[in-house]
């Protein structure tokens, strides 16, 4: 017994490192997916699909929620749908002005340290020491991204696409400080399953009114809409979810944190996107300063 124990921890343990895989090249499959279709209607779809993917998920998991519990989380599900939907469509914009999934991955990645940030504006909490290096590493990190990322490393250039990109992380961390305040209420799949059919149907007539999304362009893009709805967020908050059961919190959110990483991984042998030794040495400085800001807590006590 204790060694089918021990095995089913293993598991448990690597799962997050899987979802940070399936996260990681779904940023390739965004970039693909809006060569075809319009950005916001992209998200539109793969949302709904996600939404779709995970009612088999709450059946088996969450069936016998209560009805104030279902009340809290569709009201709460659909507050949080609407903070997601600024975070992605953001997302979305940054990843048109800069057709880079490593930049989508490693920017996007500092909602980490933002929530820090933000728990301490909004909350008054207190900032870990840590945190405040894991600031100022990003900071470095992203400073040499942007050198390096035309290829001449004596340009310095900040792009619009890179600050509406940090603009998204800025999103991504409110999107998650709301979570955590309301996540003790609700089912945590029908939560899912809300807040990503919200995103849906709000990006959906959005995209019907200002976008011109062709049945044709939609077939083009079938392979990065299916990888961005049923795979990235249906499969990958499936794994999140086990994950969970992990009974060593530190390695599971050093694994989540690997994301971006797998994200310039996916960039360069799908999309073939090539960061020369500055960026590169910049990218890694992010990760580090991600990973430092998810173990700060345990640091604290050492």
């Amino acid at each position: 017994m204790p060694e089918i124990k021990k095995s089913k921890l293993s598991v448990y343990s690597f799962l997050p490192l899987l979802a940070a895989i399936v996260w990681g090249f779904g940023f390739v499959a965004q970039v693909s997916g809006i060569e075809s279709v319009p950005p916001i209607f992209y998200n539109g779809v793969r949302f709904i699909l996600a939404s779709i993917v995970l009612i088999p998920l709450f059946i088996i998991l969450d069936r016998k929620t209560y009805k104030t519990t279902i009340i809290n989380t569709i009201k709460y599900g659909s507050i949080a749908g609407i903070f997601l939907c600024i975070a992605a469509s953001i997302q979305q914009f940054g990843l048109v002005l800069t057709s880079s999934a490593a930049k989508g991955g490693f920017f996007t990645s500092l909602y980490a340290i933002f929530i820090s940030i933000g728990e301490f504006l909004i909350f008054k909490k207190k900032i870990s020491k840590y945190v405040w290096i894991s600031v100022f590493v990003s900071i470095v990190g992203l400073l040499l991204i942007c050198l390096g990322s035309d290829g001449d490393i004596t340009n310095f250039t900040v792009t619009a696409g890179d600050l509406v990109l940090l603009l998204c992380a800025v999103a991504f961390a409110a999107h998650i400080i709301f979570i955590d305040k309301v996540i003790e209420k609700v089912s945590p799949v029908l939560f899912s399953i809300v807040q990503f059919f919200t995103v849906g149907i709000i990006s959906l007539i959005y995209s019907l009114i200002f976008e011109d999304p062709t049945l044709s362009a939609i077939k083009s893009a079938g392979i990065p809409i299916l990888y961005g709805g049923v795979v990235s967020c249906g499969i990958g908050y499936t794994l999140q979810i086990f994950s969970q059961k992990s009974r060593t919190p530190i390695l599971t959110g050093i694994m989540f944190s690997t994301e971006s990483a797998f994200a310039l991984l996916g960039g360069a042998l799908i999309l073939h996107e090539r960061l020369n030794a500055v960026s590169i040495l910049g990218c890694v400085l992010v990760l580090f300063s991600v990973v430092l800001s998810q173990i700060s807590g345990y640091l604290k006590k050492l």
